[in-house]
């Protein structure tokens, strides 16, 4: 599990290209994302958007993680393709 910085965070919803934003839309679907309390917090505050769509691509963000750890599960032992 990877845990996600609250500035990466602000800059991934804000539509900022940049290294660590590039990397969270390009392993989201192959990595499962981390997402504490406190970073959700800093979040939610230091964003212009509103609460509701702050929300919303968090969590479509953090779905697409999960759904990569179940197929991740699903594969049969010994292969490591995506």
């Amino acid at each position: 599990m990877i845990i996600v910085d609250t500035t990466v965070w602000i800059d991934y919803l804000g539509g900022l290209d940049n290294p660590e934003t590039e990397w969270l839309s390009s392993h989201a679907r192959n990595v499962r994302i981390g997402l504490t309390d406190l970073i959700l917090c800093e979040v939610l505050q230091g964003s212009a958007m509103t609460k509701s769509l702050l929300m919303f691509k968090i969590s479509r963000t953090l779905y697409s993680s999960k759904q990569a750890e179940k197929a991740s599960q699903r594969r049969p032992p010994g292969t490591n393709a995506p």
